[in-house]
């Protein structure tokens, strides 16, 4: 049992889980371009598309259909996208093989959307070959230490503010139950309880639990913190397994709020009466969402994509394809007919200045180097009516009084 958090390894398995029947896309050149007279832009992306925990896989196939929507428009500013995607497996070394062949092999200007539950390992690699890697599972604090990675949308602790640790009026008691068999899950009791998350988001945590995904009922679980008196009950669950305790806990006449987080909230959860009320954080704009650049996105999804479900990762997807366009364009505006490299889609990022791509993402400001400052402000959103809707239209942001609790944690989940 791991009890450490090891950097990089904040949001894993059970957190991403998401069963999907996926082919593998090793070594796969996706565009549906070709033509014009102007150079192809090579991207590569490497996700987690088979393996144990195939969940991030959304990502990858959100990318691709930005690639192919866009390339069928003419790609960006006449540059088709040319893109390059293989499959990780879940497994790290993979990873940073897959990554290191695929420098080597295409020498491509970004890396985008990357699928994978961690990019710790890889991320010196991409760094010492001067590649920015644009968008991907920002639940990992990776994105937030490692130079060269610029998050498209909230990092991990502004989603888990309004997930995880989500306190709808101050003073409301706050509980959790979290696996054992993930770093990801115990994790979220580290930030939650030993680093005072919980506390400084307004909340009195009384209660934390682990639970292993195997056991036969979470009825134990139910009971113990409807005896502390828990109001809204985080559960770092993957999404079964959240449904089965919330199924657990109504048997007993006990219907607290429930919290989540990252990939675990979804259609499937709305449709459980006992999630009623439930609330979550996302890192970018809610998958649900009928207007706007996210409806376009579910378009594509439909047209290239029939058989793959829309949900964050997808949106997250599309979202990193978006801002590697707003970047190239950003770099061309200044620079008309210039080489579009790496370099250039690192100043082109640069130019990033509470840039929402339309409303995709918080606000996000970037500069051409070093780490990125992540934005702590995230999208909320909660089940009513058997559905899930937005809380609000914007994005929420911390107060300015916690900020220093915010630096203290991330400090200390670097050194994990």
């Amino acid at each position: 049992m791991k009890r450490a958090l090891h950097r990089g390894a904040v949001l894993t398995a059970a957190l991403t889980a998401l069963s999907l029947s996926l082919v593998a896309c090793g070594d796969d050149k996706s565009g549906d371009g070709g033509g014009g007279g102007k150079d192809p832009i090579v991207i590569g992306q490497v996700g987690n598309y088979s393996g144990q925990i195939p969940g991030l896989a959304g990502q990858g196939y959100g990318l691709q259909a930005w690639v192919k929507a866009t390339n069928a428009a003419g790609g960006v500013d006449g540059h088709q996208i040319e893109l390059h995607t293989a499959d990780a497996k879940g497994d790290p070394a993979s990873e940073v093989s897959q990554v290191t062949q695929m420098i080597g092999r295409y020498k491509p200007a970004a890396f985008v959307g990357m699928g994978l539950s961690t990019i710790a390992g890889s991320a010196p690699t991409v760094n010492k070959a001067g590649i920015p890697v644009i968008g991907g599972n920002t639940n990992d604090v990776a994105w937030a230490v490692d130079p060269g990675l610029y998050a498209t949308g909230a990092g991990l602790l502004g989603t888990y503010l309004q997930g995880f640790f989500a306190v709808p009026s101050a003073g409301t008691k706050t509980g959790l139950v979290y696996c054992k068999e993930s770093a990801g899950c115990t994790g979220v009791k580290t930030m939650m309880f030993d680093l005072g998350l919980s506390k400084a988001n307004g909340g009195d945590p009384v209660y934390s639990a682990e639970a292993s995904l195997a056991a036969p009922s979470f009825t134990a679980q139910c009971i113990a913190a409807q005896q502390a008196g828990v109001q809204v009950l985080a559960v770092a669950f993957d999404t079964s397994n959240v449904i089965r305790l919330a199924k657990d806990c109504d048997k007993q006449g006990y219907h607290p709020v429930y919290a989540e987080s990252g990939t675990v909230p979804g259609d499937s959860l709305a449709a459980v009466p006992a999630m009623e009320g439930t609330l979550a954080g996302q890192a970018d704009a809610p998958w649900f969402l009928t207007s706007g650049p996210v409806a376009d996105q579910t378009a594509a999804m439909k047209k290239y994509f029939p058989k793959v479900p829309v949900d964050s990762t997808t949106v997250s997807g599309w979202t990193a394809g978006a801002a590697l366009g707003r970047a190239i364009e950003n770099y061309l505006g200044k620079n008309p007919g210039g080489t579009v490299d790496a370099a250039a889609i690192k100043k082109g990022l640069g130019m990033f200045k509470s840039e929402t791509l339309g409303g995709l993402t918080p606000p996000l400001t970037f500069t051409s180097s070093g780490v990125q400052k992540q934005t702590n402000c995230a999208f909320s959103i909660k089940i009513q009516d058997g559905k899930w809707v937005q809380n609000g239209t914007d994005p929420v942001c911390p107060p300015d009084s916690i900020q220093s609790t915010l630096d203290s944690a991330l400090a200390a989940l670097s050194k994990g």
